[in-house]
């Protein structure tokens, strides 16, 4: 029930923000096994690409979902794109296609943190702001491998984004949880934003 290393269980909404950018294609060694709480292959991890083994790392969490658990996904570059308008429920059929959808993935561009997680409060609804409302998600897995651009490829602020996250979560109603794939990038910004937003911080 862990989606790297993180209980998966626990939530009755789960929205999955995956990093498509071009980096993505950088080869890693990724031991799943390990990362979903397992005991690993007990081999030597394979090199793959960093989206092929987080590709993997997804569709093993998929398939891992109660079929009364919600889930969408939404994929990232320069612009946030997502894979259904609406959560969806874990029914067998369901996750599979959102497998087979994952299984096409392909990187590219850079690395819009902001304009992702902004698009993804979008499906929150009213309960992020207002505690009388109940909140459409209350997990997002954010997952990059680099550090924040905005949708023209320049260097994004670190700053803004957090500050755009309390503005979108104020009542702290959706747990953040995020995902470091690789060494290069902004791993202080990432731990303070799942430690804002009462996640945990996993870097592989």
């Amino acid at each position: 029930f862990y989606y790297f290393g993180i209980p998966q269980d626990r939530s009755e909404s789960i929205l999955y923000v995956i990093d498509c950018s071009g980096s993505m294609k950088s080869p890693v060694k990724l031991d799943t096994g390990t990362a979903s709480g397992g005991g690993g292959g007990g081999g030597e991890p394979k090199e793959t690409t960093r989206l092929q083994g987080c590709q993997t790392e997804l569709i093993r969490a998929l398939g891992k979902l109660k079929p009364t658990q919600k889930f969408g996904i939404l994929w990232y570059n320069d612009l946030p794109h997502w894979w259904e308008p609406k959560l969806q429920l874990a029914s067998k059929e369901t996750v599979e296609r959102a497998q087979k959808f994952v299984a096409g993935l392909k990187p590219a561009s850079s690395t819009n943190i902001h304009d992702s997680l902004q698009q993804a409060f979008t499906l929150v609804g009213r309960g992020a702001r207002d505690k009388y409302y109940g909140v459409e998600i209350d997990t997002i897995f954010l997952l990059t491998d680099g550090s924040p651009t905005k949708s023209d490829g320049k260097p994004d602020s670190t700053d803004d984004i957090l500050v755009g996250v309390r503005a979108w979560n104020p009542l702290q109603r959706v747990t953040i949880h995020t995902i470091a794939i690789g060494k290069d990038l902004n791993v202080q910004f990432l731990q303070r934003l799942a430690q804002e937003n009462g996640g945990e911080f996993k870097q592989f």
